[in-house]
């Protein structure tokens, strides 16, 4: 259950959650992993579940007889009579999924978070970044810490920040993952930025011609 007064300060989110249209949502829940709180992970999972609701421009939570307000956690003696649920169609789905997986990198717990890694290996949304550099600074476990080192430089690729894209490319150019390869391939195919690419072939990292349509890149030796 949410505790008093936590999403006090951050209302709109909670009501973009619950009233906006299907951008503001995925903003919403973007900005709610960037928090990196276990108490964000328990309002999104509360969506999941099909237990958030509104009532007028209240947003709540409603888990069996037990119900809150989702913004100021005060708890009402029953769920009104005008609640309506708030929907979660595919898109949202796939979205609260991979939040969730992201919320779990920072778990006491070291199998929930080696499993949400495993999990973001396979695609995480720049908005997790900040989330992944807080969970790589404290994450001890050899494994799980290089998990998060590849996450993080994959979401770096897409970077505004041509100095974060250039050190991300260092990095998963070293990896010997094939997903990473093709990652990195892809990236290559559509960075336009040439100057920056020679600065990779200057650096040690050589991006020579492949497949025709295609660049390889390898980490000359």
């Amino acid at each position: 259950m949410l505790s008093g007064g936590l999403f006090a300060q951050d209302a709109k989110t909670v009501e973009k959650l619950a009233f906006g249209d299907g951008d503001e949502k995925v903003e919403a829940i973007g900005a709610l992993v960037a928090s990196g709180d276990e108490k964000a992970a328990a309002l999104l999972r509360a969506l999941a579940d099909g237990e958030l609701y509104t009532s007028g421009k209240r947003v709540l939570i409603i888990k069996g007889d037990a119900v809150s307000d989702a913004v100021t956690g005060e708890k009402l003696a029953k769920a009104p009579d005008d609640k309506e649920d708030v929907t979660v169609n595919n898109r949202l789905r796939r979205e609260l999924g991979a939040a969730l997986a992201a919320l779990r990198l920072v778990s006491v717990e070291k199998d929930k978070r080696l499993s949400a890694a495993k999990e973001l290996l396979g695609g995480a949304e720049p908005a997790m970044l900040p989330l992944v550099r807080k969970a790589l600074a404290k994450e001890t476990e050899p494994d799980i810490k290089a998990m998060l080192e590849q996450i993080a430089a994959s979401l770096e690729l897409k970077a505004d920040d041509r100095a974060l894209r250039l050190a991300a490319v260092k990095k998963l150019a070293s990896s010997n993952n094939p997903s990473t390869k093709t990652l990195l391939l892809g990236f290559l195919g559509e960075e336009k930025d040439e100057e920056l690419k020679s600065e990779l072939d200057s650096g040690g990292v050589e991006i020579t011609a492949g497949i025709p349509g295609e660049n390889a890149a390898r980490k000359t030796v």
